[in-house]
């Protein structure tokens, strides 16, 4: 499993954000939204491949986040950033 909050740059949650897992070995990708706290998770993840996850938001995406497969913890929380124009 990994979850997170997807955040604005100034670290407001971003409700309705879709989130994009990618397998890095079979390229298959699982989409998710966030909730209307910014939060997101997901469960079933296969241990021995990393993954990608990005998040967009009315055609703004965050950078790319990785999970290793290296990850030892039990349930890595991974933050992401979506930086709306000024």
């Amino acid at each position: 499993m990994v979850g997170g909050v997807v955040l604005d740059q100034h670290s407001h949650p971003v409700a309705h954000a879709a989130i994009q897992l990618e397998n890095d070995w079979t390229l298959q990708i699982r989409s998710s939204i966030t909730q209307a706290d910014g939060k997101y998770h997901f469960a079933g993840l296969d241990g021995d491949y990393n993954y990608q996850l990005t998040a967009e938001y009315d055609g703004l995406r965050s950078h790319v986040r990785k999970l290793s497969k290296f990850d030892s913890s039990q349930q890595p929380k991974i933050d992401l950033t979506i930086r709306f124009a000024k």
